[in-house]
């Protein structure tokens, strides 16, 4: 097979920008990961935040291609320019974890005048882009404190592969995370290799995978991160891959991702090498599943 390209599709029509609260909006899209012959299709969304209340200046979560660019690897843009611009001014840029950094630099190219942010593990992934700050650095700490006081920024610690930061936007009660939790709706996903995966490794909505548990070095950690972000204030919460949940979200997340890693950080407590083993069993098994149906979708 020839090295994987990546595409983004526009949905039918044109982009439209969803709005959920007071400042902010969503936009949804479809990655299109192409590994000849195979095809595979994975939704995906951004999120604007306004920084301040009754504020014209915006944040971009978890950036997509924007319209003015085409590449390659990008077949066909999906967000329109002019209609981000029609929100308000475009400050800051937020790479909120290590897997969702593809576009940024599209953005930061379109924006010069905006402060673009990234996770740790991307200061060393990507030196390409040339970001502004990287979360964790005083100087990032004041940038959100001075610039964007609706905005509260958590750093998911324990899973240093991941590395993602989470956004509690206030005057909304929404809270935006990137892959935190996955709440999928099967119907929407056209996928099959996806559906399927997500339909084995899912536990329950709103919550992590559980091959994440491998990604995961200190469950402690990361249950004392979640801790910290169950003790918000949210009602909403926006994932990049699944539903948007306007209300209740909350419980959702309790039930999923956060029961998750208690379960996780109990089993560690007392671990077994039967536990290890059937985990690894599960996980050899759903991918086993995922590459079979990938083949068949190549026939």
């Amino acid at each position: 097979m020839s090295a994987p390209t990546v595409r983004v599709d526009r949905q039918a029509g044109e982009a439209v920008f969803r709005k959920l609260g007071e400042g902010v909006w969503v936009v949804d899209a479809s990655v299109v990961y192409i590994s000849r012959p195979v095809e595979i299709s994975l939704p995906v969304r951004m999120t604007i935040m306004t920084m301040a209340p009754a504020s014209k200046e915006l944040l971009v979560y978890s950036p997509l291609p924007l319209s003015a660019q085409e590449s390659a690897e990008c077949a066909a843009a999906y967000v329109p320019k002019a209609q981000v611009d029609r929100l308000g001014e475009v400050r800051c840029i937020v790479a909120p974890n290590a897997m969702h950094h593809m576009y940024a630099s599209h953005w930061i190219d379109a924006y010069p005048a905006a402060v673009s942010c990234a996770v740790p593990a991307l200061l060393t992934k990507r030196p390409d882009v040339s970001w502004t700050y990287g979360f964790g650095s005083q100087h990032c700490q004041t940038f959100f404190a001075e610039r964007a006081p609706a905005i509260r920024v958590f750093r998911v610690d324990g899973i240093d592969t991941l590395d993602e930061v989470v956004m509690y936007h206030e005057p909304s009660r929404i809270l935006v995370a990137c892959d935190l939790a996955f709440n999928p709706d099967f119907s929407k996903i056209s996928s099959a290799p996806i559906r399927w995966y997500l339909r084995l490794t899912l536990p329950r909505p709103m919550c992590l995978t559980s091959p994440f548990r491998f990604l995961i070095k200190d469950s402690r950690k990361a249950l004392e991160s979640m801790d910290a972000i169950m003790a918000l204030d949210f009602d909403g919460i926006v994932v990049s891959h699944g539903e948007v949940v306007e209300s209740g979200g909350k419980a959702m997340l309790s039930a999923g991702t956060w029961q998750f890693l208690k379960d996780l950080a109990h089993r560690s407590e007392a671990k077994s090498p039967w536990t290890s083993v059937k985990v690894s069993i599960a996980f050899i098994a759903a991918a086993a599943v995922a590459v079979a149906a990938l083949y068949q979708r190549s026939k």
